[in-house]
This record gives C-alpha cells, structure tokens and sequence, in this order.
C-alpha cells in the first residue's frame, strides 16, 4: 500500500470515503422521515397521482408524521363478521334514538336521498350505525386508516399476508387456495377502500381543509 505523502489530507480522504460507503449501503440513511413516509406508501400515491389527484398535495398528506408509515396490512381469506356486532343496534332504545335521528334532521336526509337516489331512511340507519348521529366522529386519522386498507393489495403485503396464512394454516387450504384467496380478498379492499382515499383528497380541496 503506497505511503501517504501528506497524512491530513489522507485522513480526510479517507473519512470521505468512509461516509460515502455507508451511506450507499445503508438505504435511506440520512433521509428525512417525511420522505421515508412517503415512500413506504409509493404503490398508493403513484396510483393517486396517476388517477389525477395534485402530486403536491398527495406528497404533504404522506408525509404528514400523523399519517406514519405504512407498516403492513393483516387481512382475513374469508370474511367471517359476527352478527353480534350489531346486535346492540337492534335494542329497543337504539331503534327509538334512530328515529329520532331520523326525524330531527329530516329536511337532509330527504335533500341527500334526491341528490343521491338512497333513501332517507337507508341514510339516517347508516348515519347511526357509524356515528350515533353525529355523537362519536372517530379518533383517528381518517385518511391513514383508509389508505392502510387501499394498500392490502400492494405485491409485497400480499405476499406477506400468504407467507402468514401459509404458516398458520388455520383454515385447511391448500398452498394454491391460500394464493388464490389471499389475492382475491386484496384486490376486494383495494377496489372498496381506494375510491375512498380519492374521494378524501377531493372533498378535503372542494371545502378546504388539510
């Protein structure tokens, strides 16, 4: 190995090439968080940006730290919802607080059902059903929470979620249902949910709020 002449410049060489080396060998050292955020949800926002939402504003909304990164999405192969869930909705007190519901904001209901073509009553059950009339408005970031799910049909969690069933094998398929399934229940959350995420970014620019 040749001596080196002046050892200062050597050594400051050398700590040059000593970054440099672990920065290309460790991805994304050095990288913003945002852009860290942003990236791990690319399958979505390349979609968004394609499907005509502003590039801009779909890079603020991932890499808001409130949004997070997109960490995985675990998903059922079959759809198994307990009619227990709703049980409570079928009470007595339930059915009265509805109508109310139902009555109190009548003018609205009747101006979406023409706008909208569902009837007022389909409207005011759902309306109390998600929100108890407007009582509970959710505690979470509504835009995360759909795209978590939009993103059920990325390659690699799908690939995951059927490495994971494959292991547990809870429910006696074979290794080709298990792929068949797996990819068949993502695409179904992808095509429900992402209409939604689109459906956020437009109505948060048509009344203006982040």
């Amino acid at each position: 190995m040749p001596r080196c002449v002046r050892p200062t410049r050597c050594f400051v060489a050398a700590l040059l090439l000593a970054v440099a080396a672990i920065l290309i060998v460790t991805p994304g050292a050095g990288a913003h968080p945002g852009h860290q955020r942003l990236r791990s949800w690319q399958y979505l926002t390349d979609k968004l940006v394609r499907d005509g939402i502003p590039r801009a504003d779909v890079e603020r909304a991932f890499r808001d730290r409130r949004v997070g990164s997109f960490d995985g999405v675990e998903y059922a192969l079959v759809v198994k919802e307990s009619p227990r869930s709703y049980r409570d909705f079928r009470s007595n007190n339930s059915l009265r607080a509805a109508a109310r519901c139902r009555n109190r904001y009548d003018s609205h209901f009747r101006r979406a059902e023409r706008a909208y073509g569902v009837d007022a009553d389909v409207l005011a059950a759902i309306l109390y059903v998600e929100t108890r009339c407007g009582q509970y408005t959710g505690n979470r970031v509504v835009l995360r929470q759909l795209a978590r799910i939009a993103m059920a049909s990325e390659p690699r969690n799908v690939a995951q979620n059927i490495r994971r069933h494959k292991k547990e094998d809870e429910e006696g398929f074979t290794p080709q249902e298990i792929e068949t399934l797996a990819k068949k229940r993502a695409r179904y959350l992808h095509e429900t949910f992402y209409p939604e995420v689109v459906a956020t970014f437009r109505l948060a620019r048509k009344v203006g709020f982040n």
